[in-house]
């Protein structure tokens, strides 16, 4: 089986739900059995790519980047159109009762991370940090990563934390998961972030690497599955080939910005 890997950026039994019409296609396609891995955590996917313990990651850009400089061979084959956009952006959100309205304003606050390789939910924040005006190795008073971008928002609105930082397509569909979101309100918008990129191995070889892109680039939601997205949580229309220059963009924030 080619196993592709994704990391845990949602709670594992949604990816498995959203994602699996899109290894049925696959296998349709590459003629070739799928099997779906969800990490633990994003390093260990990304750790996995590497050893070749995956065949295939669908990585956000920050961990690609990440990966990419481990290994510069691994091969990115697509990145998701999600409902015709390239780009998603990364959200500070505060409670609705919060008096902030500026991200000054949350200084020696209590934040919550997703992940230390998430872009959304850790890159994007310290860049919008930083933009700002203020160190974000200095800004919070404390630090806490809750694992995925519904539980950064659970424990926003369960006190753990005074601000979070949060996938703006988390933040849609939240309620969708029975999350009372309009109980938070959205305190600061990232610039533009590119989608991330499911990536071959460098193990793998490249006649299966390329049917797997020509599969992804070729894939159709509507005429797939008969709906514009390929599920409520996962709204991807369809895959379109990496743009180099918006990870370039986001390489350069990466420089400044590190762990």
């Amino acid at each position: 089986a080619i196993k592709i890997g994704v990391t845990p950026y949602l709670p594992r039994a949604v990816l498995q739900r959203s994602i699996a019409p899109l290894l049925a296609y696959l296998e349709r396609r590459v003629h070739r059995r799928f099997e779906l891995v969800v990490s633990d955590s994003y390093t260990q996917m990304m750790d996995a790519l590497v050893k070749g313990q995956v065949d295939v990651a669908d990585l956000t850009a920050y961990p690609f980047l990440l990966t990419q400089q481990r290994d510069p061979k691994i091969q990115p084959l697509a990145t998701a159109v999600t409902e015709s956009s390239k780009t998603y952006e990364s959200y500070l959100v505060v409670p609705r009762e919060s008096k902030a309205e500026r991200i000054g304003d949350v200084r020696g606050k209590r934040i919550c991370y997703v992940d230390s390789t998430s872009t959304s939910g850790y890159l994007m924040p310290r860049v919008m940090v930083r933009a700002a005006g203020f160190d974000p190795d200095r800004f919070f008073g404390s630090v806490q990563f809750s694992g995925n971008h519904y539980r950064a928002l659970r424990d926003l609105l369960a006190a753990r934390c005074d601000v979070a930082a949060v996938t703006s397509g988390a933040y849609v569909s939240a309620r969708r998961q029975h999350i009372p979101i309009a109980n938070v309100r959205i305190l600061k918008i990232s610039q533009p972030i590119p989608h991330g990129v499911f990536c071959a191995g460098s193990h793998v070889p490249r006649a299966v690497a390329r049917r797997i892109r020509a599969a992804l680039l070729g894939f159709d939601v509507q005429r797939e599955l008969g709906r514009k997205v390929l599920s409520d949580t996962l709204r991807f229309s369809g895959f379109d080939k990496p743009d180099a220059k918006a990870f370039a963009s986001l390489a350069a924030e990466m420089a400044r910005t590190r762990r």
